[in-house]
């Protein structure tokens, strides 16, 4: 009986969701193997100084195969490309820089138009640092509700892949019980 083989690169926490997604289309666990690999190097921090960065990444490698031959092999590696298909796209939020970026704008021009006017360096100051606060506060707070919403948002949209998924995996599931069933009735 020929086999063929596939590598599966998941996350620890999904292990065994992504092992019983991927037996529903045929697949045989062979072996796993978390991979936990740190990089490690030097930045120029600034000043002279140097920072040491170290990278982890950590994830698990699963070694499936499977009868070339499974029946119903069509359908099933239909569904399972549809599956693969499904990707999650996390919603990002702005970082917010480009409205502290008005702000500082703004409190330049306002000290050009004070100066102008010939309001005193102490009053430019008080007005700007005023500004300035104000506006840190304004963008932190809109940062925070944007990074609540773009929570919701990729909890939502995970939701919605999960389900999608599920759907395809019952269907290749329900191909190999029917497979099963008749191959108890022959």
């Amino acid at each position: 009986m020929r086999k063929e083989a596939k590598i599966v690169k998941t996350s620890p926490e999904f292990e065994q969701t992504s092992i019983e997604n991927w037996e529903a289309f045929g697949w045989e666990l062979l072996s796993t193997q978390e991979i936990l690999a740190k990089e490690s190097h030097l930045e120029d921090a600034g000043g002279g100084a140097v920072d040491s960065v170290i990278t982890t990444t950590n994830y698990v490698k699963l070694a499936f195969n499977r009868d070339v031959n499974i029946k119903n092999k069509q359908e099933l590696d239909e569904l399972q490309e549809e599956y693969s298909k499904l990707k999650f796209n996390p919603t990002k939020p702005s970082s917010g820089i480009g409205t502290f970026f008005m702000l500082l704008v703004f409190a330049i021009v306002a000290v050009m138009v004070m100066i102008s006017l010939d309001v005193s360096m102490s009053v430019c100051i008080i007005v700007v640092m005023s500004v300035l606060l104000i506006g840190l506060f304004v963008v932190q707070n809109t940062q925070n509700s944007r990074n609540k919403i773009a929570r919701e948002e990729n909890k939502e949209k995970m939701q919605v892949l999960m389900a999608k998924r599920k759907v395809i995996v019952d269907k290749a599931r329900a191909i190999l019980d029917k497979n099963e069933q008749e191959e108890k009735q022959n």
